[in-house]
């Protein structure tokens, strides 16, 4: 296989690096020295999670979202702060670790499937949620978040939000909803691949 000359040495070089990176990188991973920082930030299921802004975006069976800060170093201090003060985790059988910068968001009835943050622009970031009561959420994620709307009976399972539209799936064969923030009006995304334009009602 080194045969060939430089070039093929060369590539022979490259790909044993390659193995040995993957390798590392494996064994790593199998011993959990990757890991950063665990968090217990709900009392459910993680449903998802997405990192945006430095932020940490969870949604969870137990019917909240959290909006966490991760950027810099106050969250390990915080945790490390937790652990040496004798307090068993939630996993444990003890206390949910909550950060100082965590923001619980409520209005939800029943479990978070997805949430989904975006830059609205102008500094302000906006958060999409479905959960499985068949609403969907909008929120706004300043200094004091708020709901800033929520829809009945959309039946989402994931969303997906920029600053011009929300999209929305279901289950199943449900078309795919994506609301225009600027037109008003709903397209369903049928899976004929057309794109039908509704009123929005909501």
């Amino acid at each position: 296989a080194r045969s060939g000359g430089s070039g093929a040495m060369t590539w022979y070089a490259a790909a044993m690096s390659l193995r040995a990176d993957e390798m590392a990188l494996t064994s790593r991973w199998r011993k959990s020295t990757c890991i950063e920082d665990i968090l217990y930030l709900h009392s459910d299921h993680l449903m998802s999670l997405q990192l945006h802004n430095g932020k940490l975006i969870s949604a969870s069976a137990d019917h909240t979202i959290r909006v966490t800060d991760v950027s810099g170093t106050s969250l390990r201090e915080q945790a490390n702060n937790f652990a040496s003060s004798g307090a068993k985790s939630l996993s444990t059988g003890g206390a949910l670790f909550v950060p100082r910068h965590s923001v619980t968001l409520t209005g939800h009835g029943d479990q978070v499937m997805h949430a989904h943050a975006c830059d609205a622009g102008g500094g302000e970031d906006v958060l999409a949620s479905c959960s499985a009561d068949g609403t969907v959420g909008i929120w706004s994620l300043g200094e004091s978040p708020v709901l800033l709307r929520l829809w009945p009976k959309m039946e989402a399972y994931c969303v997906q939000l920029d600053p011009t539209r929300l999209i929305c799936g279901g289950e199943g064969t449900r078309p795919i909803a994506m609301y225009c923030t600027r037109s008003q009006t709903t397209s369903l995304l049928l899976r004929t691949g057309l794109t039908v334009d509704l009123p929005c009602s909501a």
